[in-house]
């Protein structure tokens, strides 16, 4: 995990890196692939990055044990970063999707975009070939490499710029994290609002 003890204590983007990522490359990319095309069976022809309301990556393929080890891993990181931020640790939620893209889905699918409506937002690469992530607010890039994992705040405007081609799809694993109570009250929410029924809890 990378040291951010150093991190001024603002609400910014911190990096850290997953060993169960690192550790279990060539496992994961295969589950990430056969995730996909049950995405696929199951919303024919949609895009696994834009209907992340109607799933969880976490739980769309069933139990799995690296993936449990790569959940676990992610909660203390989260944890850390909310800790660093002095932010509530009680009731932390999480919403998760798969992205998946050759170089032309990528550049359709993640332009210039941000979060605003969840706490934060973040992404797990798994297989992230030559790219960069450009945050427009703070001019911050990241290099992206196999295991590095990336929480910040939802509202951050970013984009992933492509280095050099690649011929495989592109996978990473995003994230929004809710902690402590939600925006709004559930019970006062008409039966056909827009719920996210896929956040599980994980603190």
């Amino acid at each position: 995990m990378i040291d951010n003890s150093s991190a001024e204590k603002q609400y910014q983007s911190l990096l850290y890196s997953s060993k169960v990522v690192t550790d279990n490359y060539d496992y994961l990319v295969k589950f990430c692939e056969q995730l996909h095309k049950r995405h696929q069976y199951l919303m024919p022809g949609e895009s696994s990055s834009w209907t992340y309301s109607k799933y969880n990556f976490f739980t769309l393929m069933g139990s799995d044990v690296i993936v449990w080890k790569l959940l676990k891993e992610l909660k203390i990181m989260i944890v850390d970063y909310l800790n660093k931020h002095n932010e509530s640790t009680e009731s932390i939620w999480i919403e998760s999707w798969l992205n998946y893209h050759t170089p032309q889905q990528l550049l359709k699918d993640l332009p210039w975009h941000n979060h605003v409506e969840v706490k934060l937002h973040g992404y797990i690469s798994i297989r992230p070939h030559d790219t960069k992530t450009i945050f427009f607010e703070s001019s911050k890039v990241i290099d992206n490499k196999v295991g590095t994992v990336m929480i910040g705040p939802g509202a951050n405007y970013h984009k992933v710029e492509i280095v050099e081609p690649f011929d495989t799809p592109r996978i990473t694993i995003a994230f929004d994290i809710h902690n402590g109570n939600y925006e709004m009250n559930l019970l006062d929410l008409p039966v056909d609002a827009c719920y996210n029924s896929n956040y599980i809890p994980l603190v």
